[in-house]
């Protein structure tokens, strides 16, 4: 093919049903600047592109029988023209070769869905242009390269689906312009960094499946064109920010199997997220979301949309009142009491007056009880005493 079209500069035949391998003499198109061929079924080992001096765009990706395998060749370096590589979707296998760092004008690296293997070169930090990086589903292993964040022009990054671990290197968190960030299902471990709220452009961060732990920072809310967040499967604990109901175009949010408890705020939503308790008020954004997103945390309680069980009162408030009710009760019966008994008191104070002020004292002799008892006759004695005797009289005076 190459030998009879020497000035071809574009070849596209994307998305058809081409099937075989590619023939190696397209090689010898050495002024081809597109070679465009995504989408066929295109098997065997994929022929050394090294000659094409000119090339800007290689396309090979999405092989639909996934047979184009072999390793990437370190000669591809040598291809410093280049722009765009996409080879995903394919089975290549091997390491990533450190020589791709050689062409400073690559903007867009894909090697996602392939079986590659060994650890992300630290060479790719020298793509100073690099501004689509995506390595996902493959078998990558060992850390983030901390000197990714070097490369400010990136604006997606896709590492998820391997085997990477270790924890986020602290200069990703100043990619300023960064808008997509997937690290989701490798190893990774540790926080996630405060500074989240430099990335003013992310508008999509996946950090589900990995191992992170401790608390959500609050300076999420920095992140102003967030509109995706996914942080499942991780260990994080503490209290959900309040700053979630603030991210204006969040639309996406998946916080479900971590270990998330006590919330600070009743302002966002009754979420069915992690080991809660806790009552929230539908609010912010919150009330966009389903029962997916905060799924698989038994003690979350909350609205029935979010299929959990109805909350119970909140048991500090409800312990006062119940120590409240009876001991109102009990004051009331007190007053009443002490009512009643001053009451009581005074009544008597005032009868014993009246008693006293109505008796009258008198002096007579000893005859005037003498003729009462008709001379102390024993039909007027009512009884006798160790102190003697009681008669009944009657006095002169009545």
């Amino acid at each position: 093919m190459g030998s009879s079209l020497p000035n071809l500069e574009w070849l596209v035949l994307a998305e058809n049903r081409i099937s075989g391998p590619i023939p190696s003499s397209i090689t010898n198109a050495s002024k081809l600047i597109i070679l465009d061929m995504p989408g066929n079924s295109f098997s065997g080992s994929r022929p050394f592109f090294g000659n094409l001096k000119l090339l800007e765009l290689l396309d090979v990706a999405r092989s639909t029988s996934g047979n184009i395998s072999g390793v990437i060749p370190s000669e591809i370096g040598n291809i410093s023209s280049l722009l765009n590589i996409f080879l995903d979707g394919n089975h290549l296998s091997g390491a990533i070769p450190p020589t791709i760092g050689k062409m400073k004008q690559l903007q867009r690296l894909y090697l996602s869905d392939n079986q590659l293997i060994g650890s992300i070169p630290n060479d790719l930090c020298r793509l100073y242009h690099l501004e689509e990086l995506s390595l996902a589903r493959n078998m990558l292993v060992g850390p983030i390269p901390e000197c990714l964040g070097d490369v400010k022009s990136l604006r997606l990054i896709n590492l998820g689906s391997n085997l990477l671990n270790s924890t986020i290197p602290p200069s990703l968190w100043i990619i300023t312009d960064l808008v997509i960030l997937s690290l989701s299902s490798n190893h990774l471990s540790g926080q996630l960094s405060s500074q989240v709220d430099n990335l003013k452009m992310i508008n999509s961060l996946d950090l589900s499946s990995n191992k992170f732990s401790d608390v959500i920072p609050s300076s999420i809310l920095g992140c102003e064109s967030l509109t995706f967040l996914s942080l499942s499967n991780n260990m994080f604990s503490g209290s959900i920010p309040q700053s979630f109901g603030d991210v204006k175009g969040l639309t996406t949010l998946d916080l479900s199997y971590n270990n998330l408890s006590r919330p600070s705020f009743l302002k966002t939503l009754m979420f069915q997220t992690t080991n809660w308790r806790e009552k929230f008020q539908m609010g912010g954004n919150f009330h966009n979301f389903t029962a997916l997103s905060f799924s698989h945390n038994l003690d979350l309680c909350g609205p029935i949309q979010f299929q959990v069980a109805p909350c119970p009162e909140n048991h500090h408030g409800l312990w006062l009142k119940k120590l409240m009710v009876p001991t109102g009760i009990l004051v009331v019966i007190v007053v009443i009491v002490m009512l009643v008994l001053m009451r009581m008191r005074k009544r008597k104070k005032v009868e014993l007056s009246a008693n006293i002020s109505t008796m009258e004292c008198g002096i007579f002799s000893y005859i005037e009880p003498e003729r009462g008892t008709s001379s102390f006759s024993v039909i007027k004695l009512l009884g006798r005493g160790s102190f003697g005797s009681v008669y009944e009289a009657i006095l002169s005076d009545g």
